[in-house]
């Protein structure tokens, strides 16, 4: 008797719910079959009235189908306001099959009623008539064989008991094929429910498996998100640090600088260089990290032009050729065949430079002493190859993709810090991703690697003209040259900054006038009696003015030809453009001595 479901006990979970909702679909679709069968019974009106019947006959199987069909939609509507739960769901299964029997009860009473009732050629039309109506109960609840039985059976016996009890030829005959007709039509739905009812638990736990990897698909898209929200934050902090890091970087990298020119003694001069070195490494260090964190807060934004290439190789070829030489390596740099000797391309120059110099110091690092690094540029359809060649010992298959992680350093497992911290690369894939350049490696163990950077060539009538460029220093320790003096207006509201930037300013021949405020460098200007040659200030000052500002103060004060250099640890990369113009040279520390001393060249014209 299960497949009465007259309860929900002992059922999971998924088929209780499943019951519940076939049981309002089936009450859903029975406003639909409740006029149909009343439109079929005003058909029969006019047959049961010419049946000779009288009306306490047919009057009682009609008047139950009339109150069925009254009650039904009474219950329909009473349902709409129900919550059908496992608790009320046996009152209303029961109501479900009861109104299926009645039914069925009424017209099987009025079919036993005209088959005595009409002439035998009306039998036929009869018996066709209650086999269709026990298959559309079948078909009209597929899903449920207990109601299809409701249907069914009370037709069934009823009928089959009239024919049985009529002596005329041939009734038993009816009978069998009623029986195996109805009996047929009841096995046929129960197959159909149990492959209903497979089908709908499998959409359910389908539905279900969907919910549930949705859920973590959100759950791992918020940790994604939190992780990247931390890691923005990381970098921002790292970023926006950076230019207080630099104020004390930069007065270390000017103090051991000049700390190197003031020693006389061998020894102590070769402390001091070990010093200056240790500073630089730590400088490097910080540079990469600022940069890795400048991409990565998207704090570094790419801004690519047209840019004459030939100029920017021959500064890198310049200072590396002395790395080179300085390290007992060949340096070799290659412009092939084909390649115009003013050709531009598409690219931001500081990107380029600091992928090709990034790429260069690896060469450097893994190439030994007799061997030979090459910078070459090559032609390939529209793109510029610009190529980096090293003799070191190369990287295996299975570790290219590796190199450009952060912290990895294939040939230095004991993490020593000289060989730095692994974050060339790994800025170098940041970087090629943000300008969408193409980078790929070739290489073989023992023999060295060539890493080939693939930048978009301009056409030539967009190439622009080349101009000199400003060389590099060779020598960023090299001893100062002396020179007349100059004076030199110093604002910065560093103390500590400010202090050590006078001292090196003044070992380079600058006689310097300085203060946290252009008013207070100013002051001490005039107390002197000197008119400044030049204006030397940071970018932030601790005021509502900046330096540009500070620029432009001095100029109306001074002249608008007086040169200004902006110093700044600000990373900001719409300052090139705002600096250029106000018409001032900007330089970003930390600087060494040597490379104050260049900038102040630069800003001047030539050496003091």
């Amino acid at each position: 008797m299960k497949f009465l479901r007259l309860n929900l006990q002992g059922l999971t979970p998924t088929d209780r719910a499943i019951y519940l909702e076939q049981l309002r679909d089936h009450w859903r679709l029975d406003v639909w079959a409740i006029p149909g069968q009343f439109i079929a019974l005003l058909a029969l009106i006019p047959v049961v009235r010419r049946s000779g019947l009288n009306l306490w006959e047919w009057g009682p199987p009609i008047a139950l189908l009339l109150a069925t069909w009254s009650w039904g939609s009474l219950s329909i509507w009473r349902l709409r306001r129900v919550v059908l739960d496992a608790d009320n769901y046996p009152r209303w299964r029961a109501i479900t099959l009861m109104r299926e029997v009645t039914q069925a009860t009424g017209w099987a009473l009025l079919a036993a009623m005209l088959w005595g009732a009409l002439p035998s050629q009306w039998h036929l039309l009869i018996l066709t008539a209650l086999i269709i109506f026990g298959y559309t109960a079948m078909f009209f609840s597929t899903h449920d064989s207990g109601v299809a039985t409701a249907a069914n059976l009370p037709i069934l016996l009823i009928v089959l008991a009239r024919l049985l009890l009529d002596p005329a030829e041939g009734t038993a005959t009816i009978a069998l094929i009623l029986t195996l007709s109805m009996v047929t039509c009841l096995g046929v739905g129960r197959l159909i429910e149990v492959r209903l009812l497979e089908a709908e638990r499998l959409r359910i736990r389908n539905e279900q498996l969907v919910a549930e990897l949705a859920d973590e698909v959100g759950k791992v898209r918020l940790a994604k998100d939190a992780a990247e929200q931390a890691n923005r934050q990381k970098s921002e902090f790292i970023a926006t640090a950076s230019h207080d890091v630099r104020q004390p970087l930069h007065s270390l990298t000017l103090l051991s600088g000049l700390l190197s020119t003031r020693l006389l003694e061998p020894e102590s001069r070769g402390l001091a260089g070990k010093i200056s070195t240790a500073v630089d490494g730590l400088r490097g260090i910080f540079e990469q990290l600022f940069d890795i964190a400048r991409v990565d807060a998207q704090k570094l934004v790419h801004q690519p032009h047209a840019i004459a290439l030939r100029p920017l190789l021959s500064q890198l070829a310049d200072e590396f050729e002395l790395l080179c030489q300085d390290k007992g390596l060949r340096w070799q740099h290659l412009h092939a065949h084909g390649v115009p000797a003013h050709i531009a391309v598409q690219a931001d120059p500081l990107f380029m430079q600091r992928i090709l110099r990034n790429l260069l110091e690896n060469a450097l690092r893994y190439t030994p002493q007799g061997q030979t690094v090459r910078l070459r540029t090559r032609a390939r359809g529209a793109w510029l190859v610009v190529q980096v060649w090293d003799q070191g010992p190369g990287i295996a298959p299975a570790d290219r993709a590796r190199i450009f992680e952060d912290y990895v350093q294939l040939h230095n497992p004991a993490r020593h810090l000289r060989e730095g911290l692994g974050l060339g690369l790994g800025l170098v894939r940041r970087l090629v991703q943000a300008g969408a350049y193409r980078l790929n490696v070739r290489s073989r163990l023992g023999q060295g690697s060539v890493f080939s950077l693939w930048v978009p060539m301009v056409p030539a009538s967009e190439a622009p003209t080349p101009t000199p460029q400003a060389s590099s220093l060779h020598d960023p320790h090299a001893l100062p040259g002396q020179g007349a003096t100059r004076t030199m207006l110093l604002v910065e509201d560093d103390d500590d900054v400010r202090d050590t930037t006078r001292t090196v300013l003044q070992t380079l021949g600058w006689q310097c006038f300085a203060g946290a405020t252009l008013a207070e460098a100013i002051e001490a200007l005039a107390h002197a009696d000197a008119w400044p040659h030049a204006l030397l200030t940071d970018l932030r000052l601790g005021t509502s003015d900046d330096g540009l500002a500070v620029a432009h103060q001095a100029r109306h004060e001074f002249g608008p030809e007086l040169p200004v250099l902006l110093l700044t640890g600000d990373l900001d990369p719409t300052l090139n453009a705002r600096a250029a113009e106000a018409g001032v040279v900007l330089r970003r520390k930390p600087l060494s001595p040597a490379e104050l001393r260049q900038a102040l060249d630069t800003l001047i014209g030539g050496p003091a």
